[in-house]
């Protein structure tokens, strides 16, 4: 499917918008599966937990890479996704809202930068995808 080795931000980006042919099961609201090639898949989700993160890291660390194929988490938290993704929620939460308080909250707020704003879909479509309930 890919001719060279993907980015972390690249399989992100794959696993946001890939095709439905490349799902794998139908965990339309928990965790997902994606086919990334012939003999790699990723799982992603918000179920994805710390503890099954450190288990896989511990398996790498144990397995040799030649006799099996660990998978290993991507950890969207420390790249710096969340608290963004926390902060577009509040703005959006509080930009429907009438009032001297509502105000004040909105221009306490950073303005988010030019690169906070090419994330913001990403980070937007990630909410969508894993959400069940709206806002």
């Amino acid at each position: 499917m890919f001719e060279r080795e993907l980015s972390d931000d690249e399989v992100i980006e794959y696993c946001l918008f890939c095709d439905e042919s490349q799902l794998l099961g139908d965990g339309k609201y928990g965790n997902r599966v994606v086919r990334i090639s012939d003999i790699q898949v990723v799982k992603f989700g918000r179920d994805v937990s710390y503890y099954e993160a450190v288990s896989q890291q511990r398996a790498l660390e144990l397995v040799g890479a030649q006799i099996v194929g660990i998978p290993r988490l991507l950890d969207w938290a420390s790249a710096g996704f969340y608290p963004r993704l926390l902060e577009f929620v509040s703005q959006w939460i509080v930009e429907g809202k009438d009032g001297d308080f509502h105000g004040m909250l909105l221009q306490a707020m950073a303005l988010l930068s030019k690169a906070d704003m090419e994330q913001k879909a990403p980070i937007c479509q990630a909410l969508y995808n894993t959400q069940k309930y709206s806002l």
